[in-house]
């Protein structure tokens, strides 16, 4: 509740309350904790201020089984691509600039520190100058660290983790177009 007294967004609070909650969760599927220092879902939904009302009622996320669906039909060399902007959070830029020494599979962790410039008719590039100081940032992978895993292991190049299929940065309306 200290977020929110010092003025931050209900949104904000409840997905640091629900970050929180997932690491201390994994902690005890690891064997890390004997239980979760969180309180219950229910509890905490009742602490947490309450979501703000959706803008477009007609939104539609989708499920973890159509993800899954999705992402199967996605071209092996971007479907984890995917996965960290499914459940990572990274915006397209950020996810097209990482490197793969950002990834961290031993303690399951992304370092998100640039994004992808792409200058009008110019060659994309990784840029240091984020958005927001927010914007660099850890991020827990979870499950996710298998997926990136494996990528890193067939699909990475040493300078991108997701290169385009010609080598080099990606392009976002290549990519939107093609993927």
């Amino acid at each position: 509740m200290e977020l929110r007294r010092r003025g931050y967004a209900s949104s904000t609070v409840r997905g640091a309350a629900n970050i929180v909650t997932t690491v201390f969760d994994d902690a005890v599927d690891r064997g890390k904790l004997a239980r979760s220092p969180m309180p219950s879902k229910p509890r905490l939904a009742r602490v947490l201020p309450k979501a703000p009302a959706q803008s477009n009622p007609k939104t539609r996320y989708l499920t973890r089984q159509e993800f899954e669906r999705l992402a199967n039909k996605i071209v092996p060399a971007y479907r984890a691509m995917s996965y960290v902007g499914a459940f990572g959070g990274l915006r397209w830029g950020e996810t097209a600039a990482l490197r793969p020494e950002d990834v961290d599979i031993e303690k399951r962790q992304l370092a998100v520190h640039a994004t992808l410039a792409q200058p009008v008719g110019g060659i994309p590039y990784r840029d240091l100058d984020v958005k927001t100081d927010a914007s660099r940032r850890t991020i827990a992978l979870g499950e996710v660290a298998d997926v990136l895993a494996e990528h890193i292991k067939t699909h990475a190049s040493s300078d991108w983790l997701f290169p385009a299929l010609s080598g080099g940065p990606l392009r976002a309306d290549n990519w939107t177009r093609r993927v």
